[in-house]
């Protein structure tokens, strides 16, 4: 993510896709109290795979102390200085130029690092994928992913499943009253407004789960199958736990439960179950929901594959084939979404 950092103040802007420069609070995206400044001063924005800034003030702009035309757009590159109204002792350092993304940004210096593989070493801002685990896989506290079915981050509890959703410049905080840690969502406009974009969109409901569990139980592999495609997820420990939760919802439907109570068993039981304590049982549902998110983009539904209420939790409205060795156990159709 591109950001600019102020050199007389120390202070840091991130870019967001449009950004705009100006005295005007209510109509930019970073204010300057600057003398000569105009209400929209300056723009910068990222076309084509690249940023430019546009000046469209009376009292100009500078590159390197070097004037830019009015109105005339020009590619930005990385360690320029940008002022603003001549006002050259106030500069702007470009310090990186990176494509924007959505990021987690430390408020608190003491904040953790989060697993990515995208993590800013000297920054320690965190560029977020579609499932991320807070603070980090070996102490689970929350679930921050990208729920595509309304197009916006959602933070969930790991302990009661409690979800809200986190919005642009949002704080989320955790830890213990000695020891919390702060982060302010960053999430800038994925597209402008004279752009479209046309996906193939799925229903988690159109794939059927053919998950194939070894004779000795020790091995589940697990398919995606839907009349377009199959997705191979291979063997992973995690697809036990869908496996698991799927059988306790088809014993419910022979047993005649009602569909409100069918399925939902008591994590403290589920760990117990699968031999292991509730981290573990944490770290397996983000990596399944992780999984299964990743190979499904741009599919209606997936944030619905484990529904969770407080201390229960339960596989949601998807078909599934369970095979042992090479014979079917199970089968379950689910009803349309």
């Amino acid at each position: 993510m591109a950001f600019l950092i102020n050199e007389q103040s120390g202070d840091r802007i991130y870019l967001n896709r449009h950004h705009t420069f100006g005295r005007r609070e209510d109509a930019v995206d970073t204010q300057l109290h600057l003398a000569g400044i105009s209400k929209i001063h300056a723009v910068v924005e990222f076309r084509d795979d690249h940023w430019s800034l546009r000046d469209i003030s009376k009292n100009g702009t500078w590159i390197d102390r070097a004037r830019v035309d009015n109105g005339l757009p020009v590619r930005l590159k990385a360690k320029q200085r940008i002022a603003f109204a001549g006002q050259l002792d106030d500069s702007w350092l470009i310090e990186n130029l990176h494509p924007p993304a959505d990021l987690l940004i430390p408020v608190t210096p003491a904040s953790p690092k989060i697993q990515s593989n995208d993590l800013d070493k000297d920054t320690q801002e965190i560029r977020l994928e579609p499932y991320n685990v807070l603070p980090d896989e070996q102490q689970p506290e929350k679930i921050l992913f990208l729920d595509n079915d309304i197009g916006a981050w959602i933070l969930e509890d790991c302990d009661t499943g409690m979800q809200q959703e986190i919005e642009h410049r949002q704080q989320i905080s955790m830890g213990s009253s000695t020891n919390r840690h702060t982060w302010q969502l960053h999430t800038p406009p994925m597209l402008n407004q004279t752009e479209e974009l046309f996906f193939d969109i799925d229903q988690l409901q159109q794939f059927v789960f053919e998950f194939h569990l070894s004779q000795d139980e020790e091995t589940t592999s697990l398919k995606l199958v839907s009349e377009k495609r199959t997705i191979d997820l291979g063997e992973r420990s995690h697809h036990y736990l869908l496996l698991h939760l799927a059988r306790q919802k088809f014993d419910a439907l022979n047993k005649g439960y009602e569909d409100s109570d069918i399925g939902w068993i008591d994590k403290e039981n589920l760990a117990k179950d699968l031999g292991i304590d509730a981290a573990h049982l944490n770290i397996l549902i983000f990596r399944s929901r992780k999984q299964i998110g990743e190979s499904l983009p741009f599919t209606i539904g997936v944030n619905q594959l484990l529904e969770r209420r407080r201390g229960y939790i339960r596989i949601g409205n998807i078909s599934f084939n369970i095979h042992k060795s090479s014979q079917m156990i199970s089968t379950f159709d689910a009803a349309p979404a």
